[in-house]
């Protein structure tokens, strides 16, 4: 009963009788989608095992495993208007936060060697020589799910995040992002997509795939800071067990040519910390004893073990988003304002690029020559949730 009051909560109900209305279908739609999501989070296991697990619940199942795996079929032509209308009925029971989305791709093997339809060769994340269904999966700021794909497993990852995002959007009604994905998206393509409009992005960047000046400039012992300070710290003259909890950052913008001929301004933040890179080494050094265990017979290239060190405890990260935690915090701080008695406020801080971004992320504004002091109010109490 628990599970079923969610499940109508959200609507579920009448997204089946749409469906059941479009389609015609000679079944309970709703029925079976909810026998299935029950017993998904009781009795994880097969459709056919659902379907017996299921009269282990007070409602039992009317319908029988061929009208299951078509419902599953009708519903897979209408996922998209599904997962849109499941969101949009979300935002009745709570507060999403989708100002900053994640994205990733995963995928899934099979056991057999034969390629059809979605079940394609291509780069498996556990290295298995089988075919695979890649899946992936936009997640709103909190970690709840908002949208998903399924992809053939000879899709190239990076060729998925845009219609993603289109999806976003069209069905959604979300264009307003910061978009964060790790490394295996972050294709110049993307980026650019990402910085434009409202959207801006946040992506994991390979610091051994960076030209030569940028990579010496990262792993370069001077130039860094930690968070809250202006001191300069050199990393190597700092003893690591004072600051192995510390996280030391430097950052940069730095112009990247696009094929197309067109420049993409990025930010190329790189972060250090002692933890880390002794992490790393310890990965390192267990890879190289079962390596040598495996080839007696033969020696490990030195040269190119000592070339992996140098970056463990790097980190590296690009982005378009402009101002520093320091100088928005600063920029907050200077934004005062005078008070005129029993009419409101007059801003009396200087408007600058930053100060639009932080109107524009929040999606109100304070840069008006006079704030009532009603419209405050009703501002405070809407963004307190009273």
């Amino acid at each position: 009963m628990f599970l079923q009051k969610i499940y109508h909560e959200l609507g579920l109900d009448y997204i089946c009788k749409k469906i059941e209305k479009k389609h015609k279908n000679k079944y309970d739609l709703s029925e079976i989608l909810s026998m299935l999501l029950y017993t998904r989070v009781l009795y994880p296991g097969s459709k056919l095992s659902s379907l017996e697990d299921a009269k282990r619940l007070i409602e039992q199942p009317s319908a029988d495993i061929h009208q299951v795996y078509h419902a599953l079929s009708l519903l897979a032509t209408e996922f998209n208007e599904v997962q849109a209308d499941v969101y949009k009925r979300s935002l009745k029971l709570g507060k999403r936060d989708t100002r900053v989305v994640y994205y990733d791709l995963t995928n899934y093997f099979f056991e057999w060697e034969e390629e059809q339809g979605l079940i394609q060769y291509g780069h498996s994340k556990e290295g298995r020589p089988l075919p695979i269904v890649q899946m992936g999966l936009f997640m709103d700021k909190d970690g709840f799910p908002l949208a998903m794909c399924i992809e053939p497993g000879n899709t190239a990852e990076t060729t998925t995040l845009k219609p993603m995002e289109e999806l976003l959007k069209e069905k959604f009604g979300l264009s307003k992002l910061v978009v964060c994905t790790d490394g295996g998206l972050s294709s110049y393509e993307n980026r650019k997509n990402d910085s434009v409009g409202d959207r801006a992005f946040i992506t994991v960047q390979s610091l051994k795939k960076i030209k030569k000046p940028l990579q010496d400039w990262a792993l370069e012992a001077t130039g860094w800071h930690m968070s809250g300070s202006n001191e300069e710290y050199d990393i190597s003259q700092l003893n690591p067990d004072e600051y192995y909890n510390v996280t030391f950052c430097k950052e940069r913008w730095e112009p990247i040519n696009m094929s197309t001929g067109e420049v993409l301004e990025q930010r190329l933040i790189v972060t250090f910390s002692f933890k880390y890179r002794e992490y790393l080494s310890y990965v390192r050094n267990r890879q190289i004893s079962r390596a040598q265990a495996l080839i007696e017979n033969f020696s490990l290239n030195q040269d190119i073990i000592d070339q992996e060190s140098r970056f463990d405890g790097f980190y590296g990260i690009c982005t378009d988003l402009e101002g520093s935690a320091p100088e928005i915090i600063g920029t907050l701080r200077d934004m005062n304002f005078l008070s005129v008695n029993g009419e409101g406020y007059v801003p009396t801080y200087t408007r600058i690029d930053l100060t639009n971004n932080l109107h524009g992320s929040a999606g109100f504004r304070t840069s008006y020559r006079l704030h009532i002091q009603k419209n405050i109010e009703a501002t405070n109490r809407h963004y307190s949730g009273l």
